[in-house]
């Protein structure tokens, strides 16, 4: 947990902002002129965003937690862990029982915990990030729509690039403008 919060705090972000100026109307002769100013909302999103997606994770904890106490103690592998040869799922007070030995003990709720672990993230990457919903390629194409870039260097040598520039010239439009732009590259 420590080492996540630093690893977040020590990287650099750099949002790079495509948009150009609209060109503005001068009202003395009637020329176009750039004077127009570029909205920082988009960025400010962008940004938003990006923090959003930090707190995404593959697995549940809770659901972690809850389903290793299940099997553990409802489904009965916590009986498993005794020093006795022939061990069960339930257990039978008319037979001769050894106490529990702790490093079967520990083995066994490592083990379920990271089965678990496991099949959780099997199925976010499997089934929920290709069927259901993607932070990060969502997160693409936000940046894209925005005509923002996203430059995350994790170290001085070592980073990230999402290219975020839209393929259609502008993103601080109006809902028309951008309809007919979603329309044009459906059509392509």
């Amino acid at each position: 947990m420590i080492h996540m919060f630093v690893v977040q705090a020590t990287i650099d972000i750099f949002l790079i902002d495509w948009e150009r100026p609209k060109p503005v109307m001068s009202s003395k002769d009637g020329q176009k002129s750039e004077e127009g100013a570029v909205s920082i909302w988009r960025t400010y999103f962008v940004a938003n965003e990006w923090n959003e997606i930090q707190t995404c994770r593959k697995i549940n904890p809770i659901l972690q937690l809850f389903t290793t106490v299940f099997f553990l103690h409802v489904v009965g592998f916590q009986y498993l862990a005794s020093a006795d040869p022939y061990s069960s799922f339930s257990l039978d007070s008319s037979q001769y029982r050894s106490g529990d030995s702790r490093v079967f003990r520990f083995a066994l709720g490592a083990c379920v915990f990271l089965i678990i672990g496991l099949i959780q993230w099997l199925f976010h990457t499997l089934f929920y990030e290709r069927f259901i919903c993607d932070e990060v390629r969502e997160f693409v194409d936000l940046c894209s729509m925005a005509n923002i870039s996203v430059f995350i260097m994790q170290n001085a040598q070592y980073g990230y690039y999402i290219h975020g520039r839209s393929v259609h010239g502008r993103a601080d439009t109006d809902m028309k403008d951008m309809y007919n732009q979603l329309k044009r590259e459906e059509d392509n």
